[in-house]
């Protein structure tokens, strides 16, 4: 194997990726750019929920069942996801 790497390297090939530091990077930029859209889509229904007099988590998670609101993955919403978007909520403004 040591010798076929040689050959290649030889050849030019160029062995391995790129530098992990980059990648790594464009990745957290990347789910920092869904977690944004992400809260662009639910902010307004929570939003809604606020206004309709649901304060806490648990009210606001069962108005958006049963107004048939989704999670990202097609579930049910849950007091976790909207715990989470009250609190980037909180954060954005």
């Amino acid at each position: 194997i040591v010798e076929g790497l040689e050959r290649a390297r030889e050849r030019g090939v160029v062995l391995g990726g790129k530098n992990i530091h980059e990648v790594r990077l464009l990745g957290h930029e990347a789910r920092r750019e869904a977690g944004k859209k992400t809260l662009s889509h639910y902010q307004p229904m929570i939003e809604e929920a606020i206004g309709a007099g649901y304060t806490n988590t648990r009210e606001i998670t069962d108005f958006l069942n049963r107004m048939g609101v989704k999670t990202p993955n097609g579930k049910e919403m849950y007091p976790r996801f909207v715990r989470r978007m009250r609190l980037k909520m909180s954060i954005a403004t």
